[in-house]
C-alpha cells in the first residue's frame, strides 16, 4: 500500500461513479475521509458533496506524540522501518501512508468544490486529532463557499472511533444512519 496507490484506487472510484450520474458526492470514514477530502480538493467539479466521519487527518494526542508524527510519517511511509501495530491493530505503516497524502493537501484549497461539506466526530474518539477533524472540512468548506455542517454526536452514546458499525450503534444504528445522510443531503 502506498500513498499513490490509494489515491489512484480514489481516483479510478471516482471516475467510476461520476460517470453514473448528474451529481457526486464521496464518504468518507477514517483515513477514507483523507481520500474523500483529497478527490474533493483535487477534483473539484466533480465531487458536490462531502461527508467525513471521524476523519484521520491526524492522530490523537494520546497515541501519537505531535514531536514524532512527522518522523514516524516519514520512517514508516518510505518503509525505513518495519511495519508495527498499535494495539489496536492499525498498521503505522499504511496510516503513515495517509497521512503523507494529508501533508500533500494544497495549501489553499481551490475555490470550485463541493457545494456541501459536512464532518461528524464522537466526543470519545481517541483516535483521531480532533481539532483537525473539524479544521480540515471547515476549510475546504470556506474556500468553496460551501455549506458546512460540523457534527459532533451525542457522549451519552458512549462511541470512540468507530461510528458506523451496527454491532458497536446498537439500538442507534438507524437513528445514526439517518443523521448522516441527512448531513450528506442537507435538509
Amino acid at each position: 500500500m502506498t500513498a499513490a496507490g490509494l489515491l489512484g484506487y480514489a481516483a479510478a472510484a471516482l471516475d467510476t461513479a461520476a460517470a453514473l450520474g448528474e451529481e457526486t458526492g464521496v464518504v468518507g470514514v477514517s483515513a477514507g475521509a483523507v481520500l474523500a477530502t483529497w478527490l474533493a480538493a483535487y477534483r473539484p467539479g466533480v465531487v458536490r458533496r462531502l461527508l467525513v466521519l471521524a476523519p484521520l487527518y491526524g492522530p490523537h494526542a494520546g497515541q501519537v506524540p505531535a514531536a514524532v508524527r512527522v518522523p514516524m510519517q516519514v520512517l514508516y511511509g518510505l518503509g525505513a522501518l518495519p511495519d508495527r501495530r498499535n494495539a489496536r491493530g492499525y498498521s503505522y505503516r499504511a496510516v503513515a501512508q495517509y497521512l503523507r497524502i494529508v501533508a500533500n493537501y494544497p495549501a489553499a484549497f481551490p475555490a470550485a468544490g463541493p457545494r456541501r461539506v459536512a464532518a461528524v466526530l464522537a466526543p470519545g474518539d481517541t483516535t483521531v486529532d480532533e481539532r483537525l477533524a473539524f479544521a480540515v472540512p471547515a476549510s475546504l468548506a470556506r474556500a468553496a463557499g460551501a455549506s458546512l455542517h460540523l457534527d459532533t454526536l451525542p457522549s451519552d452514546l458512549g462511541l470512540g472511533h468507530d461510528i458506523i458499525s451496527p454491532h458497536r450503534l446498537g439500538p442507534h444504528a438507524e437513528t445514526l444512519n439517518e443523521r448522516y445522510v441527512t448531513l450528506y443531503e442537507g435538509s
